[in-house]
């Protein structure tokens, strides 16, 4: 969502500009937004669903036009208490780095490579799916365990916040964002949405 695509390269590296990027990997976008006054909505008003398009057939023979996505965004059924980290998680363990003294298993609730490329310049990371039982985890030995980022809401995520209490007092834990609100679920804390 942009007020004005680039359409030159503004790095010597780049081969191609934003929008064909995006064509090629086939994600939609949009411009001709006044985003300062659309983050100023969402600040105010909170996060809604919503939808864009382009105006006219359809590449299924359909016509798009404005009644037909104001119904989709109408439709659309939101996030609130959908585990948003089961559509994100890897499906089995895998290891980031090897040479470094400490071991940290990550739990995955989406993380983001460049935490990934931090964590293993300090330590050997043992990435593993967000459902992985403590037992599991205790079972590798680690020095610790990082909870990490992740989409969406921790109290729709309760077998993580089992595992993570499970954890507790057993090896030192530590994580950012979804992870911290999972951390503080685990330790009776409660969490609210904000509108944003």
């Amino acid at each position: 969502v942009v007020r004005e695509p680039a359409r030159r390269r503004s790095n010597w590296r780049a081969t191609e500009d934003l929008d064909a990027w995006l064509v090629r990997h086939g994600v939609p976008g949009i411009g001709g937004i006044d985003t300062r006054r659309l983050t100023r909505h969402i600040r105010d008003t909170g996060a809604m669903p919503g939808a864009f398009g382009a105006l006219g057939e359809a590449p299924d023979g359909s016509v798009v036009d404005e009644a037909r996505l104001a119904e989709a965004a109408r439709n659309e059924p939101g996030t609130d208490g959908v585990d948003l980290v089961a559509q994100v998680t890897t499906d089995a363990p895998y290891l980031v780095g090897s040479d470094e003294p400490f071991h940290v298993v990550a739990y995955d609730y989406g993380i983001k490579a460049t935490i990934l490329r931090h964590l293993s310049g300090m330590a050997r990371v043992e990435v593993v799916p967000a459902s992985t039982p403590a037992s599991e985890v205790l079972a590798r030995r680690p020095h610790g365990v990082f909870l990490s980022n992740g989409p969406g809401d921790p109290q729709a995520v309760p077998y993580a916040v089992e595992a993570t209490r499970e954890l507790l007092g057993e090896v030192p834990i530590f994580g950012i964002c979804l992870g911290h609100q999972i951390l503080g679920l685990a330790l009776g804390a409660r969490t609210i949405k904000l509108p944003f």
